[in-house]
């Protein structure tokens, strides 16, 4: 895909990554990732991301080829959310839990819905860290910092909490939809 087909299609849909330092390129599925890529009905922007302490660089999952670099300079402003989701694990339906980052910069608006809780939490600590804004009104920030320790400690956080939150804030719950849709995030400064 040509990297003006990709931002084209970033404007529509959520783009769902694994991350990683830079220097490492562990290609890894979850669940999620292979139900979007069976299930046909359905699309998602899948792509592979590193990152260090200036730039984030968003690749074709498994190319080798950058669509694009963020630099964190760039970056005007980052929402942070939580999303769940239904997956088919085999016999019995079961239910995930991702981070999702708007990422508003010169080169557009991206939502990336990620596993990757620890390297989103980094990344989110270099952006924070050149004073640039970061919207989050469900404190997912707080849940991954008080949990990152634990094994597992987001996915059983948000197990137990998750419907409580959904509810207090008017989310969807689960998620089921994955093209973009309006947040109050733009409406906000």
């Amino acid at each position: 895909m040509k990297t003006t087909d990709f931002l084209q299609k970033a404007k529509k849909y959520i783009i769902y990554a694994n991350i990683l330092p830079k220097g490492q390129h562990r290609l890894y599925t979850t669940p999620l990732m292979i139900q979007y890529t069976v299930n046909t009905m359905r699309f998602v922007l899948m792509s592979r991301i590193t990152y260090d302490e200036q730039e984030m660089i968003l690749y074709d999952y498994g190319g080798k080829e950058p669509y694009i670099t963020i630099d964190y300079s760039e970056i005007k402003k980052v929402g942070v959310f939580a999303t769940a989701r239904i997956v088919n694990t085999g016999h019995l339906p079961g239910q995930q839990f991702h981070v999702v980052l708007r990422i508003i910069c010169d080169q557009g608006d991206f939502e990336i819905e990620t596993c990757d809780e620890d390297h989103a939490l980094q990344i989110l600590h270099y952006i924070h860290s050149r004073d640039i804004p970061i919207v989050d009104p469900y404190k997912i920030v707080k849940i991954m910092m008080m949990t990152k320790d634990e094994n597992h400690g987001f996915y059983n956080y948000m197990i137990k909490h998750f419907t409580e939150m959904a509810k207090t804030y008017g989310l969807e719950n689960p998620t089921i939809d994955i093209t973009r849709k309006a947040r109050k995030f733009n409406k906000q400064e």
